[in-house]
């Protein structure tokens, strides 16, 4: 059986699904089959039927949203994570030498509300040997982190998905750590690490892309002033400094929200019934019968969906209203079902599925839907204001927190961009389906 993946809202480009479709087949194919480069892997791509607007969004007033922030008990290493999320912040931010007097001062603040210092007193630092954060002493899952993010967040550094795999090996290579701990400071860990990476990606057979040559290429280099960069302000970043970057992403949140709602509105007037699925709910039932057609050739294999957003929503529906109605699909069951930044929970109570009913509601959670799916593991990050538990509402499926270490602007899609995320999911397959 494949593997299906169906999007969430504010995605209208069925290429972005490319990087996507890459992680599921290195970290959850293999989980499933013996020749995982085999898996069919379907798109349930619906982002052409959702929400249009007729003004051009001109409905959005031009007044920001109001920002939300954060707590302060994050530690260093998401502190460095969260800067590397923000290139246009952390240029913005005073070196740690001036930190202290300018807080004593109040001219630290007033310059980052003012929107930084100069050009010329941005530029990233070489320099970072008096960082207090070390790559040491980092867990796997944050050395991956750190990595995959910088090379995400720059475009310098040639980020294919290629090179996020051989990081997110090189990291959580048993051996690595342990070999980091040896050097005398973060620049002589930083030398090994640009040496193990640049051999894992030759290794990864990336050399069509032309990602390494001969010796540490440019792009890798450039690589390592990022992450140690990210060290040294993440360490001891000022918890005002979230300020500025409220101040930096109320305006994609604001559009975020706007695309949002529009694609939730939009699939709850047309997503129709049973008797006649609207398109939305169509094209999922599409990849259905892709995958029920993959499933005579490929027998004994497991039906793995993913989900992300109000894509999960869509699969709710599906398990719980349009499948149970439909007698072409007595016999489909989807095995796994990862549910990423989903509203789910938020839906059910305010009873918004096709089959929601008052019957169930606080100390009385809806049965679990065991006729469709077997497993069920609903994800959610704290920094990911617009992705709720499912605790308590549905019975007897896996609620868990990913912590992506991604702030407010883009945690909601964290959990697609992290290797470590899909080595949990691999995991959670592998114990779900034996």
């Amino acid at each position: 059986m494949p593997i299906i993946y169906i999007h969430g809202v504010a995605n209208r480009d069925p290429s972005a699904f490319a990087p996507t479709e890459k992680y599921l087949r290195r970290y959850i194919a293999s989980e499933i089959a013996a020749d995982p480069e085999k898996v069919e892997i379907i798109h349930a791509f619906w982002g052409d039927v959702g929400a249009r607007f007729r003004w051009g969004g001109a409905s959005r007033p031009v007044t920001p949203i109001v920002g939300m922030g954060a707590g302060d008990s994050v530690t260093g290493a998401e502190q460095a994570i969260a800067t590397a999320e923000m290139p246009t912040v952390l240029a913005h931010l005073p070196d740690r030498m001036s930190r202290s007097s300018a807080v004593s001062s109040g001219s630290l603040e007033d310059d980052l509300i003012a929107g930084g210092p100069s050009s010329s007193e941005s530029k990233i630092s070489k320099s970072s040997s008096s960082s207090a954060l070390r790559l040491s002493s980092l867990s796997p899952k944050q050395l991956s982190d750190l990595l995959a993010t910088n090379l995400q967040a720059n475009a310098d550094t040639q980020a294919d998905v290629t090179v996020i795999f051989a990081a997110d090996a090189v990291a959580y290579d048993s051996q690595t750590i342990s070999k980091l701990s040896e050097c005398a400071d973060l620049d002589e860990e930083w030398a090994l690490l640009e040496t193990l990476i640049a051999e894992r990606v030759r290794d990864e057979d990336a050399s069509d892309n032309g990602l390494v040559a001969m010796g540490i290429p440019p792009w890798l280099q450039t690589l390592g002033d990022y992450v140690k960069e990210s060290l040294r302000r993440g360490d001891d970043l000022p918890g005002y400094a979230l300020t500025r970057v409220v101040a930096e992403f109320r305006k994609p949140l604001n559009e975020f929200v706007t695309v949002f709602l529009g694609d939730v509105f939009t699939y709850l007037k047309n997503r129709g019934d049973a008797t006649a699925p609207g398109e939305i709910p169509q094209r999922f039932l599409d990849a259905l019968d892709k995958a029920k057609a993959s499933q005579k050739e490929r027998v004994g294999e497991p039906l793995i969906v993913l989900s992300h957003s109000m894509g999960g929503q869509i699969v709710y529906d599906i398990v719980t209203h349009f499948l149970p109605n439909m007698p072409a699909y007595a016999n489909t069951k989807i095995d796994v079902w990862c549910a990423t930044a989903s509203q789910v929970g938020l839906f059910e109570e305010l009873k918004l599925f096709i089959e929601s009913k008052e019957t169930y509601q606080s100390g009385n959670p809806v049965p679990f839907p065991t006729q469709h799916l077997g497993y069920w593991w609903n994800v959610w990050d704290h920094n990911d204001f617009i992705s709720y538990t499912a605790e308590g509402i549905v019975s007897d499926l896996d609620d868990s927190n990913y912590n992506s270490g991604m702030p407010l602007h883009t945690a909601h899609g964290g959990y697609l961009q992290r290797p470590s995320f899909f080595r949990d999911f691999a995991r959670t397959v592998k114990q779900a389906i034996s």
